[in-house]
């Protein structure tokens, strides 16, 4: 409870109990697995909720409660290489090497590179991506544990460069309204800024689609940015850390070979948890 503001503490005691017991009963029953309990554990989790619904218990357990649920059904944390791999493998998203100013790891997206249409594909490679970012995010805290406040949220930048007419297609457009209700309603408070680079003419109709799914703090944390005044980035991230082609100083090139070098201690620690609970689960049958 340690960033709780103090009026609210009791409001949070009563959620966490809550929410505790809910998933007790449910584990107990053999509806939700004990993997729901280590989601929980983290208090930080237990706030965002919180917040995302403004403090109201009924309305912030009804969405930890769904999320529970997701999570149990959806199994993010046993992704494995194997079915992202197709999605990965152009380099069109991932979470980078390099943080903002404010330490929080930056997503980059370029949808130009987008070569797949699988739909089930697009929204598992996202959630991969995200639940990375956690990881990351988990492991910059663990490096810095005298931090005012910890890391837990991205700086998402999103390069429009070199994309066609397709973008506000129907089918594109109902893939990104998926993705976008799956962050919404199972990563509260995980966005911190959104950058939008570069947008072609056509992103207008996309977006007059978008943004009326978009919550208005959500909305306010997004900017939009033309090639030319790429220098603005600068305000929120080091030189050092944006990309040349952005302006920057930072000479990284993506590829998979990278990616994959980066990505695999997630990969190792998402397979020791899965396992972890797995083997508890054994013991006890």
């Amino acid at each position: 409870m340690e960033h709780v503001p103090e009026d609210k503490i009791e409001i949070f005691k009563e959620f966490k109990e809550l929410i505790t017991e809910f998933v007790n009963t449910e584990i107990e029953e053999k509806r939700l697995s004990k993997l729901q309990l280590d989601f929980i554990s983290d208090e930080s989790c237990l706030h965002r909720y919180l917040r995302a619904r403004d403090w109201v218990i009924d309305d912030s357990f009804e969405m930890l409660k769904n999320t529970l649920i997701w999570r149990n059904e959806y199994k993010p944390e046993s992704i494995t290489l194997e079915e992202i791999e197709e999605e990965a493998n152009s380099g069109k998203m991932y979470v980078s090497e390099f943080v903002d100013k404010e330490g929080r790891p930056i997503i980059l997206m370029l949808p130009g590179k987008d070569n797949t249409t699988e739909r089930a594909q697009k929204v598992k490679y996202l959630v991969f991506v995200m639940e990375e970012a956690i990881f990351k995010m988990k492991k910059l805290n663990e490096e810095n544990i005298e931090r005012e406040k910890p890391i837990e949220k991205v700086c998402l930048m999103v390069d429009y460069t070199n994309c066609g007419l397709g973008m506000a297609g129907v089918n594109n457009t109902k893939i990104s309204l998926e993705c976008l209700n799956v962050l919404q309603d199972h990563y509260p408070e995980r966005l911190g800024r959104a950058f939008m680079i570069n947008t072609p003419f056509v992103f207008s109709a996309f977006w007059s689609i978008i943004s009326k799914f978009l919550d208005p703090e959500t909305s306010e944390k997004i900017q939009f940015i033309k090639r030319k005044n790429l220098k603005l980035l600068q305000k929120y991230i080091d030189p050092d850390m944006i990309l040349k082609e952005f302006k920057g100083k930072n000479e990284y090139k993506w590829t998979y070979e990278n990616w994959l070098e980066n990505v695999d201690p997630f990969l190792q620690y998402s397979n020791e948890l899965v396992n972890k609970y797995t083997e508890e689960v054994n013991v006890e049958e």
